[in-house]
């Protein structure tokens, strides 16, 4: 199985993470990071399919870092 519903549960971890991280995040913040992070997938034409990508939690966690220090 794949697509939206089987993400969805493991972007919401991840995005717990994050929060739990950096609880003065706000919505936008973390999105910025999860969505500037993520592994592009193959082929790019199928963006409607894969969205952003591949997330990588570790990245997230570094960029919401950067975020927040900025």
């Amino acid at each position: 199985m794949d697509g939206t519903s089987m993400a969805t549960p493991h972007l919401a971890g991840i995005a717990a993470i994050l929060v739990q991280s950096y609880p003065d995040a706000t919505v936008r913040q973390i999105e910025q990071a999860l969505e500037s992070t993520c592994k592009a997938l193959n082929p790019p034409e199928r963006k409607e399919r894969y969205g952003y990508g591949l997330e990588v939690p570790v990245k997230a966690l570094t960029e919401l870092k950067k975020i927040m220090s900025a």
